[in-house]
C-alpha cells in the first residue's frame, strides 16, 4: 500500500476515533440538560417517546439474541458455548456442509470487561469463503481454522459499545490479528439508528475496515423492520465490498420468528455496480427449551456471473447453545 494511502487510512481512523471517543469523555461530566431549551406543551410527550424507544431497543436486542447474530456475539454478557452445523442444497452445485464452534468465557474479577473467546471460521475474519463449497461434513470439520482471542470492553451501554480484541488465528501458520469495534445507537422517536465501525488487522492480510449503519422500526408487537447498509474495505484488494439489505421480522411467538430479506451486493471497481441480488426467508424455531434451535432458509440468488438468472438453494441449520444467562 502506498504511503499516501496509509496516511489517508490513518486520518480516517483518527477522525472516527475522535468522533466516537468524545461522547465517551463527555459522559463522565455532569449533564447540561438543566439549561437546555424546552417547550412546555411538548413535555407531556417525553414519557411516550421514551417508552417507544425502550420498546424498540428491547425488541431489537431480543431478536439479535434469538438469532445469535454478530452483534449478539460481540455485545452479549455471560459465559456462552455455541455449536452449529448446517447443510446447503443448491440447484447448480453439490451439497455443502459447514460446522463451527464458539466459546466465550468472562474472566473473573474483571467487572465483565475481559473475555476469552475461542471460535472457528469467524465470518468477519475469514477473507475467502469459497473453500466451503462441495465438501462433506467430515471435511468441513477437519478444515476448521480456530482463533483464540482476548477481548477488552471498556464501554458497554445501550447507546455505546467499545470492544478491543487481539489474538491469533490458527491457520497452517499462526496469524496474529487485532480488532477495534465501535457501536453508537441513537433513538429517533419511532426509529433507531445504529452505527457500527470495525477496524481489523491481520499479520498476513493487512488492514480492513467495515462500516455498517442500521435503521430499525417496530411496527407493532409482531413486525420489526431493519434496513442495513454496509461497506468493507480491504488493503489486499484496495476495493470496497458494498451491500444494502432490508429485513422484515415476523414474530409468531417466543419460539418462532420468520425473517424476510432482500439484499443487494456490489463493488466499486471499475465503478459502483451490483454483483448479486438475494431474496431470502429464514424460519428460526426453538425446538427444545432455550438451547436447541433449527433454521430453515430458502433463498434465491441472482448473481452477475450467471447474467442475473435465478439460482435457488435451501439451507438447514441446527444450533445447540449452552449459556449461564
Amino acid at each position: 500500500m502506498s504511503r499516501h494511502t496509509i496516511c489517508d487510512t490513518l486520518r480516517i481512523i483518527l477522525c472516527f476515533g475522535l468522533l466516537c471517543s468524545s461522547p465517551l469523555l463527555l459522559a463522565n461530566h455532569p449533564p447540561m440538560d438543566a439549561d437546555a431549551p424546552s417547550l412546555s406543551y411538548l413535555t407531556q410527550l417525553q414519557a411516550p417517546r421514551d417508552t417507544i424507544s425502550n420498546q424498540l431497543n428491547n425488541f431489537a436486542n431480543w431478536l439479535d439474541s434469538f438469532f445469535e447474530n454478530e452483534r449478539f456475539d460481540e455485545e452479549s454478557r455471560g459465559n456462552h458455548l455455541r455449536l452449529r452445523t448446517s447443510s446447503v442444497w443448491s440447484q447448480k452445485s453439490k451439497p455443502q456442509y459447514d460446522a463451527n464452534l464458539r466459546l466465550k468465557l468472562e474472566l473473573p474479577n474483571t467487572k465483565k470487561r475481559l473475555r476469552f473467546v475461542i471460535e472457528s471460521n469467524s465470518e468477519e475474519e475469514t477473507e475467502d469463503d469459497t473453500s466451503r463449497g462441495e465438501r462433506t461434513l467430515t471435511e468441513a470439520v477437519a478444515s476448521q481454522e480456530q482463533s483464540v482471542t482476548l477481548q477488552y470492553i471498556p464501554k458497554a451501554t445501550s447507546k455505546r459499545n467499545v470492544n478491543f480484541s487481539s489474538g491469533v488465528k490458527l491457520r497452517s501458520a499462526p496469524d496474529l490479528f487485532s480488532r477495534l469495534r465501535l457501536r453508537q445507537t441513537t433513538f429517533l422517536e419511532e426509529w433507531t439508528l445504529r452505527a457500527t465501525q470495525t477496524f481489523l488487522w491481520f499479520e498476513s492480510g493487512g488492514f480492513s475496515s467495515k462500516t455498517r449503519v442500521d435503521f430499525e422500526h417496530l411496527f407493532n408487537k409482531h413486525y420489526f423492520l431493519r434496513i442495513s447498509s454496509q461497506a468493507i474495505w480491504r488493503e489486499t484488494t484496495q476495493l470496497f465490498d458494498l451491500s444494502q439489505s432490508v429485513s422484515l421480522f415476523h414474530y409468531l411467538n417466543k419460539h418462532n420468528v420468520i425473517s424476510y430479506g432482500v439484499s443487494l451486493y456490489g463493488t466499486n471497481e471499475p465503478a459502483v455496480h451490483a454483483t448479486d441480488y438475494v431474496v431470502s426467508l429464514n424460519w428460526r424455531r426453538q425446538i427444545h427449551q432455550n438451547w436447541v434451535f433449527l433454521d430453515i432458509r430458502p433463498q434465491l440468488r441472482f448473481p452477475k456471473e450467471e447474467k442475473f438468472h435465478a439460482t435457488a438453494s435451501l439451507a438447514v441449520q441446527l444450533e445447540i447453545i449452552f449459556s449461564d444467562t
